[in-house]
């Protein structure tokens, strides 16, 4: 009976506490990725220290990222915003996309980062700045 009695009050403890808000980021072109998990793993552990549980997607074309309440999609893996509705991200932002300011969300670049469909990117492309973290921090509000 003891034993069922703290199962039971475990139970309810994990009821009562908040649940982690969950955020996705979104990869970009596998092609042109490769030898920047480092910068990946920047954005996962900002979004961790603002108590993100934060899983990735690879980016497909033609895809639905799984729901979360924050979706960040980098490069190609911004394409998949523009199927963004409230039941499956609650905040969206596009990093490292072409013509941050024509984008139908959110989207930020660096200041070096000028991206071209098709085209390699250059090292700025995988520079998560302050303006980033920042925005990031507005939008999760």
């Amino acid at each position: 009976m003891k034993l069922l009695f703290e199962n039971w009050r475990q139970y309810l403890k994990e009821e009562d506490s908040p649940k982690k808000p969950t955020a996705v980021i979104i990869k970009g072109n596998p092609k042109y990725i490769l030898n920047h998990d480092d910068f990946y793993e920047e954005i996962k552990n900002f979004l961790e220290k603002l108590g993100y549980e934060v899983s990735f997607d690879k980016g497909s074309p033609k895809t639905v990222p799984q729901k979360a309440d924050l979706w960040i999609g980098h490069s190609r893996g911004s394409d998949r915003l523009e199927g963004a509705v409230p039941e499956y991200a609650k905040a969206v932002l596009a990093i490292g996309v072409p013509g941050p300011n024509n984008q139908p969300f959110p989207a930020i670049n660096h200041p070096d980062d000028q991206p071209e469909v098709g085209k390699k990117p250059g090292d700025a492309h995988f520079i998560f700045t302050d303006e980033m973290k920042n925005k990031i921090k507005e939008i999760s509000q």
